[in-house]
């Protein structure tokens, strides 16, 4: 059973969970409270688990200013003012994958930055590819957003490269 983890027998079934494939995830919204309370521990307690894919790489991108250092400073102080002891060991490794895009949801620049980053990113991380796009931001904003990763060809309707 490589790469499965069994988890404990609950109601009679147990509960298997695999380490995905290589995959990028670029969160829009990163610089928001959503990111830093539920997404980025989220992320850090499957990192701890061993079920986020051994090739990986995170980019945020918002309006924000902030460099990659920045964002891995934010995400750090978050991990470690919500369970200072849970976060000390493997914390780097897990930060070293992280990385920012910043600009405005309506302005088409945002979206070529970031096919920039992801293809440079899916590069070094050899992600093929395989990337999930979070959208950690109001509702109103969701359209705009797939709207411009389709325009660069992130996205696609059918089955693709991107989703």
């Amino acid at each position: 059973m490589s790469g499965i983890t069994v988890i404990e027998r609950k109601y009679g079934f147990y509960c298997a969970e695999k380490r995905p494939d290589p995959c990028g995830i670029v969160i829009f919204g990163a610089s928001g409270d959503l990111t830093y309370r539920k997404i980025i521990p989220s992320l850090w307690n499957l990192f701890k688990k061993n079920l986020l894919p051994e090739k990986y790489f995170i980019l945020g991108c918002s309006r924000t200013e902030m460099s990659d250092g920045g964002f891995r400073e934010r995400a750090r102080k978050a991990l470690l003012n919500s369970r200072p002891r849970e976060h000390a060991s493997g914390l780097e490794d897990f930060l070293a994958a992280f990385f920012y895009c910043r600009g405005d949801y309506g302005d088409a620049a945002l979206y070529r930055n970031v096919r920039t980053r992801v293809s440079e990113l899916v590069k070094v991380y050899r992600t093929p590819a395989n990337i999930m796009y979070y959208l950690a931001t109001p509702p109103g904003l969701f359209r705009r957003i797939v709207e411009g990763l389709y325009s660069e060809k992130m996205i696609k309707e059918t089955s693709g490269e991107y989703r």
